[in-house]
């Protein structure tokens, strides 16, 4: 539930403000930062991570293709990457 998780984030906050590493009070202020879009969550219940997924892959096939001239090929290989495998 939202609420509850508010109350942990406001926390988990507050908590690093005190903290004695700087990398902890930094981290404390990017989670204060993206608080809303963090809670955002626990009212839909949905991510991004399967578009993150699909954007690294792609990212992965580009630097393995790299030097290809013939672009058909390029766009075959990204589409079999993208198949299910069949056993």
């Amino acid at each position: 539930c939202r609420k509850e998780a508010e109350l942990i984030l406001d926390r988990l906050i507050l908590n690093t403000r005190e903290a004695s590493d700087v990398a902890l009070v930094q981290w404390g202020r990017t989670l204060r930062s993206w608080r809303e879009e963090i809670l955002a969550y626990h009212n839909w219940r949905v991510t991004n991570g399967y578009t993150e997924g699909v954007h690294t892959k792609i990212k992965l096939l580009k630097r393995i293709s790299y030097g290809f001239r013939n672009r058909g090929v390029y766009v075959r290989k990204m589409l079999l990457a993208f198949l299910p495998l069949a056993w």
